[in-house]
């Protein structure tokens, strides 16, 4: 039996799957949880937080490490299993800094001899803020600002992004000039297995803000605004994540557990591999993640990016780089929201809220927005961020029945279709102009839709998002998207152009598809429901 490896470096933890290459299902695991396993590392949710304001929040950079390796020896079947190639992702925005060039050899077998070759021993991750001053930096300099940066690059300028860890970590250490290279987290671990700093894959590279997204190359413009002359010397060529970029080194720390037959694909980022696993893989399909934050990613052809949101984060796919892209945006209000309105209103109850979505769809008036008198509302918890709306402490509500703003629904059953239309409805406008034109009735109607996290249990909340989107509900159980997202580029990688990945294609779709839940019930043009969710938020956007 064939096996690829599959390995995802998240925030909090490592984890590896071994997958059959034939079938694609998995075969074994191995986890290890950093705050857990790793405790001298005294890390809490896998990183250190700084006292400052906004705090300074790094990992450990060893610990990746370390945590790879325990988790390869873990993998009991690795000893005698025919191994063929590993792949792996990373939280993205990561940043690692080393002392050695790109390209120069990591002759490191113990973690010190490694941690001997790192500039700085803390690497900031996503949840570090405190960049904001080359974000305006950079925003101030770029030709039309966010909105040019974000045509170019895929994205607006945002503290999480790698390059503005990288300008500020070089202008606090401008005297001493250590660092001659600058890793993201998957391509430490790329690093790692092919035993030289080796450089970032494309889909990974849009996760620093200074990937040109038309070219697939960096953007000198970006680099040069925020005074890193040398960024492509420091990141480093980028890499096309469906090659094979060379195989274990004899040298590498991680090659007592695998052999040195083992062909290496280039790791990427947690969010590009888990659509991999997801099984979105063609253009119109769209992941929706219903969880603390909700995220919705939509797949699209590139060269398609004129009328992108103002908040989505564009990245290549990594299967097709040169041909698809993935759209992401998040909403701040997820589960939040919806727990807000449960207890406010259905007494802490799921089974009164979702008693009430069931009752508000049999009873004719499938959305709020239609019928005699149209009715939507908001109801937010936090402060959102797609689009930018600020919350007081208490939340906010904005509701509208007809043409009135009114405080109170007269029909109590109204507040949880409210809060699950209003999430579903700003998804499909977000996404609409990247699929079909916005005055098409049937915007979003081609393409699978496939809902995931915590709500997706919820057959209610399903239908609703089957509605709105015109579409197929379909959910999968795949517990390890990026791990699993991994193992299949693996097999990917090593599989002969043609009809050999036409077949393999099919596989992952079927392994991928998931289970059927629900249908739409259909209705007319969607227009003058997205026409009041517009007032509602405008309305928001005033009263914020």
């Amino acid at each position: 039996m064939s096996i690829a490896l599959g390995v995802d470096l998240s925030t909090q933890s490592c984890k590896c799957i071994a997958v059959n290459v034939n079938t694609l299902h998995i075969v074994e695991a191995s986890s290890v949880v950093f705050d857990v396993d790793l405790p001298s590392y005294q890390t809490i949710n896998g990183m250190h937080r700084s006292n400052d304001q906004p705090p300074v929040v790094t990992s450990p950079t060893i610990m990746w490490a370390e945590a790879l390796m325990k988790c390869l020896n873990a993998m009991q079947l690795l000893p005698s299993a025919d191994v063929i190639a590993i792949s792996g992702s990373a939280q993205q925005h990561a940043t690692v800094y080393w002392k050695l060039a790109q390209g120069d050899a990591i002759a490191a077998s113990t973690l010190e001899e490694l941690a001997a070759f790192l500039s700085v021993h803390d690497s900031p991750i996503w949840m570090n803020n405190t960049t904001g001053r080359w974000c305006e930096q950079l925003r101030s300099a770029f030709p039309n600002g966010d909105a040019g940066l974000q045509h170019v690059a895929g994205v607006r300028a945002t503290e999480r992004f790698s390059v503005f860890h990288v300008a500020k970590h070089l202008s606090t250490e401008a005297s001493t000039n250590t660092t001659k290279a600058v890793s993201l987290a998957s391509s430490f671990a790329t690093s790692l297995l092919a035993g030289v700093v080796s450089g970032t894959d494309f889909s990974d590279a849009s996760g620093t803000g200074a990937l040109a997204l038309s070219e697939l190359d960096w953007c000198d413009a970006v680099f040069e605004h925020l005074g890193v002359p040398n960024g492509r010397t420091l990141l480093g060529a980028l890499t096309d994540p469906t090659v094979v970029i060379g195989r274990v080194a004899n040298s590498s720390l991680l090659s007592r557990y695998l052999k040195s037959t083992v062909d290496i694909l280039p790791f990427t980022g947690d969010n590009p591999s888990a659509v991999v696993g997801m099984g979105l893989t063609r253009a119109g399909d769209v992941l929706v993640s219903l969880g603390t934050s909700d995220t919705c990613i939509v797949v699209g052809h590139r060269g398609d990016e004129s009328q992108l949101p103002p908040n989505t984060y564009t990245f290549p796919h990594p299967l097709f780089p040169r041909e698809l892209v993935c759209h992401m945006m998040v909403y701040a209000n997820g589960d939040l929201a919806r727990r807000r309105v449960k207890d406010a209103h259905y007494n802490g109850s799921w089974e009164l809220f979702s008693v009430a979505l069931n009752e508000t769809r049999t009873d004719g008036n499938v959305f709020c927005t239609t019928g005699p008198s149209p009715k939507v509302g908001l109801s937010l918890a936090v402060n959102e961020i797609c689009p930018p709306i600020s919350v007081p402490p208490s939340g906010l509500d904005v509701y509208f029945d007809g043409d009135s703003l009114i405080d109170v629904l007269s029909d109590a059953r109204y507040y949880s279709r409210l809060a699950i239309e209003h999430r579903a409805l700003a998804m499909v406008e977000d996404i609409a102009p990247l699929l079909l034109p916005s005055s098409s009735a049937t915007a979003t109607s081609t393409g699978r839709l496939l809902i995931t996290g915590g709500a997706s249990c919820s057959v209610a909340i399903l239908d609703v998002f089957a509605d709105v989107f015109q579409r197929d509900v379909w959910v999968n159980d795949t517990k390890e998207a990026a791990a699993f997202g991994a193992a299949i580029r693996a097999v990917w990688g090593t599989t002969a152009e043609g009809d050999q990945r036409a077949s393999l294609l099919q596989r992952i779709e079927a392994q991928c598809a998931g289970r059927k839940m629900t249908s739409p019930i259909k209705y007319g043009d969607v227009t003058f429901a997205r026409n009041h969710l517009r007032r509602a938020v405008a309305a928001l956007t005033k009263v914020s």
